[in-house]
C-alpha cells in the first residue's frame, strides 16, 4: 500500500510534477477523475507531513465540490461552521497497489485563505472492507450511509476491479 519514507515539511498536498522511476511514471499530485485506470507511483503527503508512496493503479475519485457558493453572502469565504462546498469539500480517491491492497486517500480540501488541505491515507485488504471503511453513521438516525463522494469513487473504481464491482453491487448502502 503505502510506504512511509520519512517526514517532510507540509506545504501543499499536491506538489507539481511527474517524474520517472524505472519504467513507471511517478506523480507528485493527486489524480483527477478522468485519470482513473492510470498506473504509476503516487507520492502523497498526509496531514501530518508524512510522505506515503502508492505504487499501483488509480481506480476512482469522488468529490463533494460544487461550483457555486452558498451560505455566506457578501463574504469571500464561508466562516467555520457554515457549509459551502465551494470553499471546503471532500475528495475520496481509491487505488489498488501492486500487492493487491486497496488504498483510500481522503482529502478535506479547502480554498479558504490560511487553511490547508487535510489528507489521510489508509489501506484495506479486501473490496468489502473498502466499502465498509467508506461508510459513515448518520448522527440523527444512527443509520449507515455512503456519502456521495465515496459512492462516486466506489462506483468509478468498480469499473476497473471485479471485487469492487461485487462489493458495490452487494453493499446495502449503495442500493439506497
Amino acid at each position: 500500500m503505502s510506504v512511509s519514507v520519512g517526514t517532510i515539511p507540509h506545504e501543499e498536498h499536491a506538489t507539481k510534477g511527474v517524474g520517472i522511476m524505472s519504467d513507471r511514471p511517478v506523480y507528485d499530485e493527486l489524480p483527477l477523475e478522468d485519470e482513473a485506470g492510470r498506473s504509476g507511483i503516487w507520492n502523497i503527503v498526509d496531514r501530518d507531513g508524512r510522505l506515503n508512496t502508492v505504487d499501483g493503479m488509480f481506480l476512482g475519485m469522488g468529490s463533494s465540490h460544487r461550483p457555486e457558493h452558498k451560505g455566506h453572502p457578501g463574504e469571500q469565504y464561508a466562516p467555520r461552521g457554515v457549509h459551502c462546498s465551494t470553499c471546503r469539500w471532500t475528495e475520496i480517491r481509491i487505488f489498488r497497489d501492486t500487492s493487491g491492497r486497496f488504498c483510500i486517500v481522503n482529502c478535506g480540501a479547502s480554498d479558504v485563505a490560511g487553511e490547508r488541505d487535510l489528507v489521510r491515507v489508509s489501506s484495506v485488504a479486501t473490496a468489502f472492507e473498502l466499502a465498509e471503511s467508506l461508510m459513515t453513521v448518520d448522527r440523527r438516525t444512527r443509520q449507515k450511509n455512503l456519502p456521495m463522494p465515496a459512492r462516486r469513487a466506489l462506483a468509478q473504481a468498480a469499473s476497473y476491479n471485479d471485487a469492487l464491482r461485487d462489493a458495490y453491487i452487494n453493499s446495502p448502502v449503495t442500493r439506497s
